[in-house]
């Protein structure tokens, strides 16, 4: 498990259609949008979830949330920020 400073665990998000991350494509992966939390480097999923098309992927990430501990740090690409997220991101647990 790779661990920041002090630790803490790192983990990525992200977030597409599943043909992006599997190696089977079907005509449903259109319609669908799958979330990852995963370790970068080790390569370990710790959530997955599958969604419509039409659920926004920081109302998905906002879901997956609480698998995540309160020292986790936790990477998102240029796509995720919003003032509403970031404010969540500051609320103590």
């Amino acid at each position: 498990m790779r661990l920041a400073r002090g630790g803490r665990r790192r983990f990525a998000a992200d977030a597409g259609h599943p043909g992006q991350f599997l190696l089977s494509r079907s005509a449903a992966e259109r319609d669908q949008r799958l979330l990852v939390l995963y370790l970068p480097g080790a390569e370990l999923t710790l959530h997955a979830s599958v969604h419509s098309q039409f659920v926004a992927e920081r109302r998905i990430l906002v879901e997956a949330l609480d698998v995540l501990g309160p020292d986790d740090v936790l990477v998102l690409d240029r796509g995720y920020p919003a003032a509403w997220l970031i404010a969540l991101f500051l609320v103590p647990c």
